[in-house]
């Protein structure tokens, strides 16, 4: 089965004191990355943007951005 490699950008409440950066997630599609992520974010945080960033081919190796399919 194939899986990506996905950046999260998040958008932060007024309030929010953590680190604002992006998030990293594995899965096999934008859906899946929005419903795992969404569910880990802290409170203030908010899912703005997921990209693309490569296609998993081995445990730990990723290859450039893939063409994109449809879901």
């Amino acid at each position: 089965m194939d899986e990506y490699l996905f950046r999260v950008s998040l958008e932060y409440d007024w309030l929010f004191k953590g680190q604002k950066s992006p998030v990293y997630a594995v899965a096999r599609n934008e859906i899946e990355v929005r419903a795992y992520v969404g569910e880990h974010l802290k409170r203030g945080a908010t899912i703005k943007s997921v990209a693309l960033l490569g296609k998993r081919l081995g445990m730990n190796m990723y290859h450039g951005k893939p063409k994109r399919r449809k879901n």
